[in-house]
């Protein structure tokens, strides 16, 4: 069981270091893009390249090299206390959540997860899901974005009972991370050289941590729910090349249920 706990862990690893090892080229400011792509803007809908001069490559370039980091030293010698059969299990979860600021409305998302308990208070699972974010009709990215923006993330999360996991009710306090990609829509394409431009993309990072209470509990599934406080970081580069002076990061706090079944 030790040993598949390190190979989940190593393809996590794996697949965040692939996400972000793209290049992207440099062309100027995501704010202009916008501008350039809004119902309101009467000129023409050209973008010149820009030369990078604010090293935005050199921060990207560091940013790769980071993700290079070991992410954990897997310990071998944990006895497990049930049979291996009964530590696995398959999840699906979904809900809605509060994203602070003055440009979408909220964040509703869907996830399915698999993973494992490694004692009674532990548990591990990798999780793969997407979320979409509609935008006020106030905001002034009402003018250049369609339709709001759509999420899809992967990650791993770790989770720490006060119960064992039989007891009819379950206590916990998660910690956890995934990789973010974030696609939009613009109104109206734009022109960067001979390039037209109708969407984009840009990559992030959510961290996250909370508790969550399970409200049933049973030797073949569980029923509950997570309050799940967190923050992205957005990369300097959408996938056109344009630097993001338009995300700040996204804080917000997710309501989720969850429901959990045992193989066997």
């Amino acid at each position: 069981m030790n040993r598949l706990l390190k190979i989940l862990l190593i393809l996590a690893f794996i697949f965040f270091y692939g996400c972000f090892g793209t290049q992207h080229k440099y062309r100027g400011k995501l704010s202009d893009a916008m501008d350039k792509s809004s119902d309101t803007y009467e000129g023409e809908r050209k973008i010149s390249s820009a030369e990078n001069s604010n090293g935005i490559n050199s921060e990207v370039n560091s940013q790769e090299k980071q993700n290079e980091t070991n992410l954990f030293t897997a310990s071998e010698s944990k006895e497990l206390e049930h049979d291996t059969d009964d530590n696995f299990f398959v999840g699906f979860s979904g809900g809605s959540g509060i994203l602070k600021g003055e440009d979408f409305l909220n964040i509703n998302y869907f996830n399915a997860s698999f993973g494992t308990y490694y004692d009674d208070y532990k548990r591990f699972e990798l999780f793969a899901g997407m979320a979409w974010a509609p935008i006020k009709e106030t905001s002034e990215l009402n003018n250049s974005i369609e339709n709001g923006v759509i999420m899809f993330n992967a990650g791993l999360a770790f989770k720490i009972f006060t119960t064992p996991r039989h007891t009819f009710l379950g206590q916990y306090f998660i910690l956890g991370a995934d990789y973010t990609l974030m696609f939009w829509t613009y109104k109206n394409d734009i022109k960067v050289d001979n390039d037209y431009i109708s969407a984009d993309n840009i990559e992030g990072i959510e961290l996250f941590t909370g508790i969550g209470i399970n409200f049933l509990q049973t030797n073949f599934f569980q029923i509950g729910g997570e309050i799940l406080p967190s923050v992205i970081f957005w990369l300097p580069l959408t996938n056109e090349g344009f630097e993001n002076d338009v995300f700040n990061p996204f804080l917000m706090i997710k309501f989720k249920i969850n429901f959990t079944y045992y193989t066997r």
